[in-house]
């Protein structure tokens, strides 16, 4: 079934958004098949968006994201994937049907996806007048027959403002959305889920140094 994650994020600069990076996995490590038979991490169409913020208190107790803003589609060969960190005990969680695996994947991914600029998302926020966004990210594995492999969104130690969410739809999307909070059974049980991803314009930051838990 479909189902969308998002995030917010702070704008203080008025830039051009020309990469985003996303850290994510696949349930029990089980990768897309590609037309060969093999298991590719690129073998799925990504499609991501960028929206406005609804404050906490306007359609909900929590804030969520509002209208779409810039959507892009990204099928395979338009994007990077590489492994992150291998090795790992990570869990899995469900928001739809609340189901939360505490061992269900070994590998986190590393998703960069570049923008052409003359198409690419131009923030408007300033250090006087910030603006908050928010980015959702929907992933479709090419995949046609069963097993079908799942992607996940990884969550992040960062926190900042409200929770993530979620929405049973398609992208683009404008209805509304379910606030995330760590499910029973996980240790930081029921504090605020946020996600793992970077926006930047220009050249890559230095690479940033990742801790991993359970």
């Amino acid at each position: 079934r479909p189902i969308l994650l998002a995030d917010d994020f702070l704008c203080t600069t008025n830039t051009t958004i020309t990469n985003i990076v996303v850290w994510g996995s696949w349930l029990y490590d089980e990768l897309p098949l590609d037309p060969t038979g093999a298991g590719s991490p690129s073998n799925v169409v990504f499609t991501l968006s960028i929206h406005a913020d609804i404050p906490a208190g306007e359609a909900a107790d929590w804030s969520l994201p509002g209208e779409p803003l810039w959507t892009a589609m990204f099928t395979p060969g338009t994007f990077e994937a590489r492994i992150e960190a291998g090795q790992i005990v990570e869990g899995w969680y469900d928001p739809a049907a609340s189901n939360y695996l505490p061992i269900a994947d070994w590998t986190c991914w590393r998703y960069t996806f570049p923008v052409d600029v003359t198409r690419a998302f131009v923030q408007t926020g300033t250090v006087e007048h910030p603006v908050i966004y928010w980015l959702d990210v929907q992933a479709l594995p090419l995949q046609a027959e069963p097993p079908t492999a799942r992607f996940g969104w990884k969550t992040s130690y960062e926190h900042w403002n409200d929770d993530a969410c979620w929405a049973p739809a398609l992208d683009p999307y404008s209805g509304f959305w379910w606030e995330m909070r760590y499910p029973q059974g996980h240790p930081w049980y029921p504090e605020s889920i946020d996600l793992a991803f970077m926006l930047f314009g220009g050249p890559a930051p230095e690479e940033p140094e990742w801790d991993f838990g359970d």
